[in-house]
């Protein structure tokens, strides 16, 4: 199980229970953008997201890699 809470702020009842079902193997994925990939738009932050999700279950591999953090370009 994947859950992706988008609701904030997260008061201790529902960090309780997030963590109630962590313990039992969920996964707990805040939809946090990657700002740091410089995104030119939304769909470029919807994309980055749901390729998380779909790395998270299973269903890909790895992200793609123009996703991917390569460190600071000097």
């Amino acid at each position: 199980m994947v859950l992706v809470p988008r609701e904030t702020p997260l008061h201790s009842v529902h960090l309780e229970n997030l963590l109630t079902l962590a313990r039992m193997g969920a996964v707990i994925l805040p939809p946090a953008p990657a700002f740091y990939l410089k995104p030119q738009n939304i769909d470029d932050i919807v994309r980055f997201m749901v390729s998380r999700v779909l790395v998270a279950l299973g269903v890909d591999a790895a992200m793609p890699a123009d996703l991917q953090y390569r460190g600071t370009e000097d």
